[in-house]
């Protein structure tokens, strides 16, 4: 964008001329913000009877009278009201430039007021004028309606006429545009009046139209950038509104409607502003719309609108910043192993790790035990379970100051399938009138107990490896990679298949199930991800949800994410669903299995006799 001194900018050279196949019926002025503004029934009438009925999203033709050119452009409809009925009397459209507009064209300045009596100039296309005419006259009164008459009452000079609607009237004294012209009085047009409505009623419809531009900017990338779309919603909102919108479109409008406040930036440019960021976004040719996007949002020239846009891509970057630190900051965790064995009631231990950077499995080393397990002597079943796990967790946030805590649960093969993370705590339970599951209140996974003695694997099981591999390799997805990382298993059905599948590439990192499998199925399931060091699968516990919900648009729309803030957006899903209790909510049934090959029992080198770790199966 030019700088151009106001002084001799040549407002004509802003209008456009709209067409309705070869013929010219009006006219509209680009402004600041890259928009085109008219008149919603000459968007109507270019569109004809057959496409009125949903004008948004149409396409017209336009040109700048002043810039001919070989073929006109095209324009999208983003914003249509026509409304004449109503006591304040609404006729606006906006349009949306889908080609690029020619050298030379500058935004006209819009004037929030306007001086009656003041002298006003408006160049309209009425019928046989298709390359303009002017029109000269005085603001003469305010009306009810919002609108202002107009009124020529020379003798010579043109009326405002048919062809004029949408042409900005111009204040030579304020060098500015102080309304569009909307229509002409038909009863008595010897006395030459017209109507504008003001520019102070233009304004307020502009702030409106930065999600619909910005949802036609992203149509061709929505499926592709999903992960990005979400990422860059959740770090702009910070919760804002909840529940998150399903689609982008919602998204965009939530993005628009959140107020300022403290902020120096609206939530819907800071959003724009982090697809121009290449450690954000690494599309090269994405990163220019969004730029070229935000440019025109921005009223300087070219050297302070390269400054003020760095202060906004700064200012997000800071975002990026502060989620890399919350995904790396200091958790602390509790482990709380479930040894396998053929007894109904299984061993347990638990400890707590204040610093993961600080646990050491091998040494024993940056661990405290907790001696919650030995009121139960150490043994639980399948009933005593939700109990044991409660007074592990009263015993850790009792005795230590906890910023963050994420629980860990280690549980045989054929336990996983629990509901574990629907258990309630004892200290909500007697504090709180509303019961708050453990999996909304925290962080909760499952683990397998069968890998939580790598150490003591024997040497002819070279699943620790694989396992680590996996694990470090999932932390390094892009969020919109996450999704696709994760094999669906839906379509599977015995183990060959999964360990097939999930060897079947490097890039499959995670499983992710629907389709709700049986308990033997389950257990061959687990196996099988054990084998091919798979650290992560997602998947639901209750047929009946699969049925009720389209679980799988869920389940990819969680893990289209920053991939170490995965178990708190689980936990979100399952804070989520206590408002929904009535309905089907992913979050009541949403198992999540997450392995850190670095968070293992120190008991490793005491393999219990009873283990037995599950094979590869035969070719």
């Amino acid at each position: 964008m030019k700088k151009v001194d106001d002084e001799k900018i040549d407002y004509k050279k802003a209008i456009a001329r709209i067409y309705k196949g070869n013929s010219v019926i009006g006219a509209g002025f680009w402004v600041e913000g890259g928009y085109l503004i008219t008149c919603a029934h000459v968007v109507r009438d270019a569109l004809g009877a057959e496409r009125v009925a949903q004008p948004v999203g149409q396409v017209i033709k336009i040109d700048f009278v002043f810039f001919p050119l070989d073929e006109t452009l095209s324009a999208k409809v983003l914003f249509y009201q026509l409304d004449k009925d109503k006591h304040e009397k609404v006729d606006i459209a906006v349009l949306l430039l889908l080609d690029p507009v020619p050298t030379g064209v500058y935004p006209v300045k819009l004037l929030d007021r306007h001086q009656l009596h003041q002298p006003y100039g408006v160049l309209g296309f009425p019928k046989g004028h298709s390359t303009g005419i002017a029109s000269f006259g005085q603001l003469l009164v305010d009306l009810p309606s919002g609108w202002v008459q107009l009124e020529d009452t020379k003798t010579q000079g043109m009326a405002i006429l048919p062809g004029f609607s949408g042409a900005p009237v111009w204040s030579e004294a304020d060098r500015a545009v102080v309304g569009m012209v909307v229509a002409r009085e038909r009863e008595q047009p010897e006395a030459k009046i017209g109507f504008m409505i003001p520019a102070r009623s233009l304004q307020k419809i502009l702030p409106k139209l930065k999600a619909p531009s910005l949802l036609e900017l992203l149509h061709d990338y929505e499926e592709s950038c999903r992960g990005l779309i979400n990422r860059a919603y959740q770090l702009c909102t910070k919760g804002w509104p909840e529940p998150r919108p399903a689609n982008l479109a919602g998204q965009l409008d939530s993005l628009q409607d959140i107020p300022l406040g403290d902020q120096p930036y609206e939530a819907i440019d800071q959003f724009a502003a982090l697809f121009t960021l290449p450690e954000f976004n690494p599309e090269p040719a994405l990163q220019k719309r969004f730029e070229q996007w935000l440019s025109l949002k921005m009223k300087a020239d070219p050297q302070e609108m390269k400054a003020d846009l760095q202060a906004l891509r700064n200012h997000v970057q800071s975002y990026l910043a502060d989620d890399t630190q919350r995904a790396t900051a200091t958790e602390s965790h509790l482990l709380i192993h479930v040894e396998n064995g053929s007894e109904n009631a299984r061993s347990v231990k638990a400890l707590f790790i204040a610093d993961k950077g600080c646990y050491r499995s091998v040494e024993a080393a940056g661990c405290d035990p907790v001696r919650a397990p030995e009121a139960f002597s150490e043994k639980a079943t399948l009933e005593t379970l939700p109990d044991l796990v409660r007074a592990c967790l009263a015993e850790v946030t009792e005795l230590y100051p906890l910023q963050a805590l994420m629980i860990h649960l280690s549980l045989p093969v054929e336990w996983l399938n629990q509901d574990c993370d629907r258990w309630f705590s004892t200290e909500q339970q007697s504090t709180f009138s509303a019961k708050v599951p453990m999996g909304a209140d925290y962080p909760f996974v499952v683990r397998m107990a069968e890998r939580s003695y790598p150490n003591a694997i024997p040497p002819q099981y070279r699943h620790r490896q694989k396992w680590e591999t996996k694990w470090e390799e999932l932390h390094k997805l892009r969020p919109d990679q996450v999704c696709a990382a994760f094999v669906l298993g839906d379509d599977l059905s015995t183990p060959e298949q999964y360990f097939a599948k999930l060897n079947q590439s490097q890039h499959y990192l995670g499983l992710k199930l629907s389709a709700v499998p049986s308990e033997l199925e389950s257990c061959q399931i687990f196996k099988m991800l054990i084998i091919t060091g798979t650290p992560a699968a997602v998947w639901l516990r209750q047929e009946q949800f699969a049925a009720n919900l389209v679980s799988m648009d869920e389940i990819d729309r969680l893990l289209n994410c920053n991939i170490a803030t995965l178990p708190e957006a689980v936990r979100q899903y399952r804070c989520n669903a206590v408002g929904h209790i009535a309905g089907p909510h992913i979050g009541h049934h949403l198992s999540f299995l997450w392995e850190d090959p670095d968070l293992v029992p120190p008991s490793a080198h005491d393999k219990p006799t009873s283990l037995r770790m599950p094979q590869a199966p035969k070719p």
